[in-house]
């Protein structure tokens, strides 16, 4: 090869190194947008789950200031070795993805500062008795744990069988109702159903004191009975022995621990606006059916959120005399009441306040000074009777006169009672042997005023309010006439 084909030769070769990287570049930084895409979406990946993840932690539920006291209580729970998401998350189909849903929206509700001050969660029973958990032991099979004060404890039949014709759940008994505790048992639960008058329930057989206190205290307590003349001294000291009372003689609990009992667990509408804002939600206020299964079997809402609390607690006491008495003779004067205040009557019911009600005078105002002196009254205490003593306190020259007119209203509410009462019987006689319709009409006719006629003379309507005793009579009187064919 001549120089000047080797000269060219080596013009060419640069010319065609150029020309080569010029033709490959395009094509390298097309293979590399795949590579940058897929590291984009590893990232993205990565990044999600790992967000997944957190926010299964209790750390991601106690970031929201809102959820604080119930972090805080978790902390210090039983609990606080189980995460937030296996009690509030159930272990069925598609609850995960439904909870990570709703999740957003409380995310979404807390950026925009649209949501509730007072957060409300259900938890399922499931969740509860899930593998690894609370074993279903606890209603499989008799399983009694010694909850305290020797309450022995059975779930299976509170959890398996209907109670108070409902079925409870977890939650029923296990909840937070009160700021600091994390889902302990709410002994009010309990007791709201074992002390809560029903007309389909025993109560007596749901509150009997050995239905959970199985076990009786091991202890003999010592009693010191102190002097009724001095307090500060001791005149005897006696053993009591609960297992001689109570498995041997079968006495009653109740006639030492009074008081045991407090409260009557009312339901009151006030309540229903804690969670609803709706007045149309309250329309079905009284149809009790619905609200139970509703709330207690649907929505896991605990009875407390509508009912208040019933009181139980162990109290063991000496009452003093006066406190003993009324045990027994208790609420002597409420036909008295009654009467003065114009209200109890069946057929009238506009309500008639004796007159003196209106001028504010109690009942000492007319039964003042003089004392019943009958025989024995030493011992069996005695009553203040109405006098002219009580008149003269308030009407002073002219009490004459107003005794004198009380003496008159009374002769003629007594005349008018014995005159409607000798109706009652013919009237009773009559009525029972009527029939259809008009026979149930008459009977209660007769009934309404037989009761009237009762109380205006248990309650000496003539001297504590004439006019209603008038007006009762008025009533009866017309009833009985009717019943009678007059």
């Amino acid at each position: 090869m001549d120089e000047s084909e080797h000269n060219q030769s080596i013009a060419s070769e640069p010319e065609r190194e150029d020309t080569e990287p010029a033709e490959e570049k395009p094509k390298r930084k097309r293979r590399r947008w795949p590579w940058v895409l897929l590291i984009i979406f590893v990232a993205m990946f990565l990044l999600a789950f790992g967000f997944y993840e957190y926010s299964n932690t209790p750390g991601f539920c106690g970031s929201c200031h809102i959820m604080e006291p119930y972090y805080k209580a978790w902390e210090t729970s039983k609990h606080n070795f189980a995460a937030c998401t296996e009690c509030h998350i159930s272990p069925e189909q598609g609850a995960v993805w439904d909870a990570k849903i709703q999740g957003m929206l409380q995310v979404f509700k807390y950026v925009t500062r649209t949501y509730s001050s007072k957060p409300y969660a259900e938890i399922e029973d499931s969740s509860c008795l899930r593998s690894g958990c609370h074993s279903k032991r606890l209603v499989e099979a008799y399983s009694t744990e010694e909850f305290k004060n020797h309450v022995v404890f059975d779930h299976r039949p509170h959890l398996t069988q209907i109670r108070r014709g409902r079925h409870l759940r977890c939650t029923s008994c296990h909840a937070q109702m009160v700021v600091g505790t994390h889902m302990e048992v709410t002994t009010s639960t309990c007791y709201l159903c074992h002390f809560r008058e029903s007309i389909t329930e025993d109560v007596a057989k749901l509150s009997a004191c050995r239905l959970c206190h199985k076990r009786l205290p091991d202890k003999t307590l010592e009693h010191k009975v102190p002097d009724p003349t001095d307090a500060s001294k001791t005149v005897d000291t006696v053993s009591f022995d609960h297992g001689e009372f109570i498995a041997d003689r079968n006495v009653d609990c109740r006639s030492c621990h009074v008081n045991a009992i407090q409260g009557d667990g009312a339901a009151k509408k006030d309540r229903c606006f804690d969670c609803h804002n709706v007045p149309e939600h309250l329309n079905r206020f009284n149809d009790i059916e619905f609200i139970h299964d509703n709330h207690i079997t649907e929505h896991n809402v605990t009875c407390e959120r509508c009912h208040e609390a019933i009181r139980h607690e162990v109290q063991t006491q000496f009452l003093g005399m006066e406190q003993a008495c009324n045990r027994c003779h208790d609420s002597l004067h409420n036909g008295q009441r009654s009467m003065y205040l114009g209200v109890g009557g069946r057929e009238v019911e506009e309500r008639m306040p004796s007159v003196k009600y209106s001028r504010m005078v109690d009942c000492s105002g007319c039964h003042y000074g003089a004392v019943d002196k009958s025989k024995g009254s030493q011992w069996l205490g005695y009553s203040r009777m109405i006098s002219r003593e009580g008149c003269n306190n308030c009407h002073g020259e002219d009490a004459e006169d107003y005794w004198e007119a009380l003496q008159d209203y009374t002769s003629g509410v007594k005349e008018r009672l014995r005159e409607v009462k000798g109706l009652l019987g013919s009237a009773r006689s009559l009525s029972r042997v009527a029939t259809g319709p008009r026979g149930e009409a008459l009977r209660k006719a007769v009934d309404d005023a037989a009761y009237d006629i009762e109380f205006i003379e248990q309650a000496h309507g003539w001297a504590h309010n004439w006019g209603y005793s008038e007006a009762l009579l008025d009533a009866a009187e017309e009833n009985l006439n009717a019943a009678i064919g007059r």
